[in-house]
């Protein structure tokens, strides 16, 4: 009896010895799926590398942006200064009639303008010179009728041809020198104010001295200077053509 129950309990430990390992628990293995896997873990200098990645490609749109904001502020027209300064690039890159960073180009002037101002200069400038010659020699060599109305060596010796002690003639002179080169074609395409400001101012004092000289001829003296005349008429039609020259210059950036 004893001999077959230590047999029993041999083979018992023998199966079991020899079973198959337990099976898992139906629940417990659904436990263990649902879990998320643990990611694997980086190096300390990968995340950084990684961090400072991301932040420059979040700052590349703001650059972006601003690059081509300024791109099409360059190519696009612009009016500035109440419209005296337009940025015009269609034309070879000018800017207002005015390269980039440039001065500002030479106005545009009628092709008769410096021609005739020209020409009424020296007019001018030859009578003014025969007359102050005449003056300083006593009409010496005056070619002028002196009987009747036309009498010219009565003018050209009067008290009237001097104006607080300078000749007339003289001050005719000056003032067809100082229009000489103010009426050249570079004067003409100047943009300075002082130019063409100071021609304008020139011509009123002109005109202001043939009113005074032709009242001094008619109602002083009584008689007429040919050479004066001619002198008046020249700085008469001057003063009209520095007007509507003026007028008529044009600066690029209008067109």
């Amino acid at each position: 009896m004893a001999k077959a129950d230590a047999r029993a309990r041999a083979a018992a430990r023998k199966g079991q010895s020899q079973s198959t390992p337990a099976e898992r628990d139906p629940a417990t293995e659904q436990v263990d799926d649902d879990l998320p896997a643990a990611a694997p873990a980086r190096p300390a200098g990968t995340a950084s590398s990684t961090a400072n990645r991301a932040a420059s490609t979040a700052s590349r749109p703001a650059s972006t942006t601003r690059r081509a904001a300024s791109m099409a502020q360059r190519s696009a027209p612009v009016v500035a200064n109440g419209g005296s300064g337009r940025r015009d690039t269609g034309s070879g890159g000018r800017v207002g009639g005015r390269r980039d960073g440039g001065a500002l180009g030479p106005l545009i002037v009628p092709r008769w303008l410096p021609i005739t101002s020209l020409a009424l200069v020296v007019i001018g400038l030859a009578l003014s010179v025969y007359l102050t010659y005449e003056h300083y020699t006593a009409s010496a060599t005056l070619a002028c009728s002196d009987n009747g109305v036309v009498n010219c060596l009565q003018v050209t010796t009067s008290a009237q041809s001097k104006v607080f002690g300078i000749p007339v003639a003289l001050l005719g002179l000056v003032y067809f020198v100082a229009m000489l080169p103010a009426c050249l074609p570079a004067a003409w395409r100047s943009r300075s104010p002082w130019l063409r400001n100071g021609r304008i101012a020139a011509g009123i004092v002109g005109i202001g001295f043939v009113f005074y000289l032709l009242y001094a001829e008619l109602f002083t003296i009584g008689k007429i200077c040919l050479y004066c005349t001619g002198v008046h008429v020249v700085t008469v039609a001057l003063f009209a053509v520095v007007l509507f020259g003026q007028a008529s210059v044009t600066a690029p950036e209008d067109r």
